[in-house]
Formats: structure tokens, C-alpha cells, sequence
């Protein structure tokens, strides 16, 4: 049966979208009675279940019960698209961000509390499943045993190609983000990773993440086979798993982020990095996470983009560079500072090369043009023209 519900009102002070506050009756509902939610774009959702409750109706549709939240925080900025119900816990997926619901209910008066997840929380807490997965299937003796030919490879430092570049751009292969979608579904590394290497990339990061970034580690392995620049694998490492795959698989250089991780835990990481001559890029949003810096940093990004609220801001890379330079200094032994995210303009670039940045990390610029090399080679012909 059918059962679907036009309520338009509103929860009174609790700030959501009335959407969602559609959403949260709704989620009450499978709760108590069991079925499958759905909803439409035009504010209608409906149940479809085998056993109605005895609740009041309107024109022959019955409504959800009213429901009462406390407590309620956090702040949602975009509409849910997915509802997956598992027991009391409760995941809805929407455009730029997660959250989880963790229901305590009581029949009588339906009270729920509501945490939210950001995104990075919801992408981190997916890439331990993942990487639980991945770990029962190929042992770490297996998969040095599979690639066991290519530890031997000779490594690329990513830092010296940027010292040594004019541009110092960090080309990028992303399929798509969390934030914009998908920005070009059908790449193919054996295409764009060549054409940036041709077009004067100082290097290359590649995305391995599947889930929210239409990536894999055989990406990786397709660049290297293509390319003699120096690959970043980009993804979300918190398990020294990930590094041996990154080595195996040839990235020159591996992403740690600050935000993701403890200042133990990214030191282990980076020492095991180092361990299997991997250069480690640490990537950090807020000053407080200038903390992470020890002395097996050999790069240091600033993140323009937030990660819980995917805000962007070139302006957080001059914010932080005065810190950086107290903190870390400017000498050889230092590390070098690369400015990530929203990079779109020659002329941003030439500011931040002024204000001590060497890397600058691009992607969506190019990839969302169709034709990422010859956007790149353009816009190094930008950079590198007479002022």
C-alpha cells in the first residue's frame, strides 16, 4: 500500500528545511512501523508498507504522526537524496554532506536525538570499512608479494619538481567531488595524465577514492605507466595499508590530512611513508592544524576548501602563510608550501607564488572542460606570460 503524506509545515524552532523536517516524520515512521520511504522533489513523501498503522487521514491519505525533536543540533545545507536504514541508525545522503541519525525512540511520544555527520567524518568512517574490506581480501604479505617487481622502482621527487618548475602546477585527475558532482564521468587516465605531462605539469595527484570521487588505486597504476611525472595518490590515508598500495601501485608521494587524522597517527604515517620512499604532502584548513608539522613534512598544503562546510576561500592560503613562515621557517629543510582548492585564475596563482607558495594543487579548472590538457597548457602560457 501506498501511504503518502503532504504535510507542509515546519518544525517550529528547530531551523531544518521543511524538507527535512518531512524527512525526519517520515524516518519515524519506517521506525515504528516498518517500509520503505521515498520522496519527491515537490515536497510529497510517501511509505510503501504492508502494515498501515491506525493513524488519522485526509482525503484518504494517511498522515505521519506528529512527532516531537529533542535535542536537535547542527545545520543541514542540502537536500537529502538517500535514506538507508539500518536498525536505529539511520544514514541520509544528501548532495554535499551526510548526516546520521541515531534514534532512541520511545512509541509513545517518538523523541529522537539527531547527530550530525560532516562529510570528511562520513567519508573517513567509509574509508575504514574500506579499507577493512581491502585488507581481508589481499593480505599486506600478499600484495607485497604481488608487487614485489615494482618496489624497486626508482621514485620521483614531487618536491624537487616543484622547486624546480616555473609553473609549479599540480595537475589533477578527478572524475568528480562531493561538492560539484561529477565533472567529467567519462575521463580516462591513459588520456588526460599524458596530456598534462605534455602541457608542462610539474606533477600529477591522482584521485583513488571510489565512493565520492570516482576514482581507483588502478588510476594510479594506469598513470604510472603512462608518465614519468611525479604522482600523488590522493585519498584518504589513515592506514599504513594504503601506503604499501600507493608504493606498489607508483605514487611518488602520498596526501596525509590534517583533519583526518591524530598528530600520532600522522607521524606514523609519515614515517612509514618515508620508509618506503614515499614524500608526504600534509594538508591542513585551519592554523591550528599547522600542530601536525614535524620534520618528515616535505610539503605542506594548505586546503583553500573546508571540509566540513566545503566553503572555499583562496584567501585562507595568504591568511596562513605568515604562520607558516614562524612556524615552519623558509629554509631548504623546510617544508614547501602548496595552496590547494579553488584555483581558477592565472593571476591567483602569480599572487600566491609572490606570498611564497611553490605547488599549486588544480583539478575541477581543467577536468570540468572536457579537454584538461589543453586547459592546463593554456593556462601555464597565462602564468608564464610578461606581466
Amino acid at each position: 500500500m501506498r501511504i503518502e503524506n503532504e504535510v507542509m509545515r515546519k518544525h517550529k524552532g528547530c531551523g531544518l528545511p521543511k524538507r527535512f523536517s518531512l524527512l525526519i516524520e517520515a524516518t519515524i515512521y519506517t521506525q515504528l512501523f516498518g517500509g520503505v520511504f521515498n520522496m519527491s522533489r515537490r515536497d510529497k513523501m510517501w511509505v510503501e508498507t504492508a502494515n498501515p498503522p491506525d493513524i488519522p487521514s485526509r482525503q484518504g491519505r494517511y498522515m505521519l504522526p506528529e512527532t516531537h525533536i529533542s535535542p536537535l543540533t547542527g545545520h543541514v545545507e542540502c537536500l537529502p537524496e538517500k535514506l538507508c536504514i539500518n536498525g536505529s541508525l539511520i544514514e541520509v545522503r544528501g548532495r554535499q554532506s551526510s548526516i546520521i541519525l541515531n534514534s532512541q525512540f520511545s512509541i509513545l511520544n517518538s523523541q529522537f536525538s539527531i547527530k550530525f555527520m560532516g562529510i570528511l567524518e562520513t567519508i573517513v568512517a567509509n574509508k575504514r570499512r574500506e579499507v577493512a574490506n581491502q585488507k581481508a581480501a589481499v593480505s599486506l604479505d600478499r600484495l607485497l608479494a604481488m608487487g614485489a617487481t615494482r618496489l624497486g622502482r626508482p621514485v620521483h621527487s614531487m618536491r624537487g619538481a616543484l622547486e624546480r618548475s616555473s609553473s609549479g602546477i599540480i595537475a589533477e585527475f578527478k572524475r568528480r567531488s562531493p561538492s560539484k558532482g561529477w565533472l567529467h564521468a567519462g575521463a580516462r587516465v591513459e588520456e588526460v595524465v599524458p596530456a598534462y605531462e605534455r602541457a608542462g605539469a610539474a606533477a600529477c595527484s591522482v584521485l583513488t577514492d571510489g565512493d565520492f570521487f570516482g576514482g581507483s588505486l588502478g588510476d594510479l597504476q594506469r598513470a604510472r605507466a603512462q608518465v614519468r611525472l611525479p604522482l600523488l595518490r590522493k585519498d584518504f590515508i589513515i592506514d599504513e595499508y594504503q601506503l604499501f598500495q600507493a608504493r606498489v601501485m607508483g605514487a611518488d608521494a602520498v596526501l596525509l590530512i590534517a583533519a583526518a587524522l591524530t598528530r600520532s597517527e600522522c607521524l606514523r604515517l609519515a614515517r612509514t611513508a618515508h620508509a618506503l620512499e614515499l614524500e608526504v604532502l600534509l594538508e591542513i584548513h585551519h592554523e591550528r592544524e599547522l600542530a601536525f608539522l614535524h620534520p618528515e613534512i616535505d610539503m605542506l598544503g594548505v586546503n583553500n576548501r573546508n571540509l566540513g562546510t566545503f566553503h572555499t576561500a583562496v584567501e585562507n592560503s595568504f591568511r596562513l602563510m605568515e604562520r607558516i613562515r614562524a612556524e615552519a621557517g623558509t629554509g631548504t629543510s623546510s617544508p614547501l608550501p602548496v595552496s590547494e582548492s579553488g584555483l581558477s585564475e592565472a593571476a591567483t596563482v602569480a599572487r600566491l607564488r609572490e606570498a611564497g607558495f611553490r605547488g599549486f594543487l588544480i583539478g575541477e579548472t581543467f577536468m570540468k572542460t572536457g579537454r584538461p590538457g589543453e586547459a592546463l597548457a593554456a593556462f601555464i602560457q597565462q602564468i608564464n606570460r610578461p606581466a
